[in-house]
């Protein structure tokens, strides 16, 4: 999956002229991960000791344990049901050809009637429709010759 994900944030920073950076696999620091013992990655519970260790002092005690990250899936969300509500009618009511030999549209439909309703909609239904969408968008391009 990275490769594809690295893929896409080059072309989506491509198109706003920003040349994105991937500090985190820089190979000297991926090797040196790699080569860490056990104990070193996760201690007490906590991940990352050996990052946490050397930015003390750098950053904000608050910011250096802090435990997560913020959930960012209400504003996924609400961007798909904004900007993506005719791609994915398109896909999942009106014209599923292009997935129907994947997916279970009966299925996915269901989903996709929840989440537009947001009643009793879950993460699962968010994840389904955009596998979904994004899988029609592919086979589309694949078919087409388009890369």
């Amino acid at each position: 999956v990275m490769p594809y994900i690295l893929e896409a944030l080059d072309r989506a920073g491509a198109a706003f002229h920003i040349e994105p950076r991937y500090p985190f696999w820089d190979k000297r620091l991926v090797e040196f991960c790699l080569a860490l013992p056990g104990e070193q990655k996760i201690r007490h519970g906590w991940t990352r000791m050996v990052m946490r260790r050397a930015l003390g002092g750098t950053l904000p005690p608050e910011v250096q344990w802090r435990g997560g990250k913020s959930n960012l899936g209400y504003n996924f969300d609400r961007s798909l049901l904004a900007f993506e509500q005719s791609r994915m009618e398109e896909v999942i009511v009106r014209d599923p050809t292009s997935i129907e030999e994947y997916v279970d549209v009966n299925a996915l439909r269901e989903a996709h009637r929840r989440f537009v309703s947001q009643r009793l909609s879950n993460e699962g239904d968010v994840h389904a429709i955009w596998n979904a969408v994004t899988l029609s968008l592919w086979l589309q391009r694949t078919k087409l010759g388009v890369r």
